[in-house]
């Protein structure tokens, strides 16, 4: 488990995990920081190798007054914030990395366990067997299913 972003941006990383479980850790900083953070992660990661983000995931709109309350004080106290699913797609795309699943497991502070995988890393998942791998010439176009993009073959 990660407990800091300062033990998560050091060069010690553990090969061989099946996981690195980031709990309350991004929503201490700004985008850039969380970026750097998760970035420095993915030279660790293999095939079976996850990260875990467990942070509160606020929904686009009608968020519980208890979770607007916790992002005005994350606003004062740490110039950070609470983040919607839409901020965190966005954040972690710009970290070169993709929401694979995503289980909320309290209402209504909406805290969540998302699941990352690296960018390629959820095209290779929905090739099957019957398809193989997708080659160079081949056109993918992306589609946005929630929140798991999904290469579809144009040829």
């Amino acid at each position: 488990m990660v407990t800091s972003a300062r033990i998560a941006l050091s060069t010690w990383k553990v090969f061989g995990a099946k996981f690195y479980y980031l709990r309350n850790i991004l929503h201490d900083y700004a985008d850039e920081k969380c970026i750097l953070i998760l970035k420095s992660l993915i030279p660790a990661l293999d095939k079976e190798l996850k990260i875990l983000i467990d942070d509160m995931v606020l929904p686009n709109m009608g968020v519980h007054w208890h979770a607007t309350s916790v992002d005005i004080t994350m606003v004062a106290a740490l110039g950070s914030q609470e983040r919607t699913a839409d901020e965190f797609r966005s954040l972690v795309e710009k970290a070169e990395l993709r929401i694979l699943e995503t289980y909320t497991y309290t209402w209504p502070v909406m805290n969540a366990v998302m699941v990352l995988v690296p960018a390629e890393e959820v095209r290779d998942e929905n090739v099957t067997k019957e398809q193989g791998p997708l080659r160079k010439e081949e056109e993918v176009k992306d589609i946005d299913a929630g929140q798991l993009k999904v290469a579809i073959r144009t040829s």
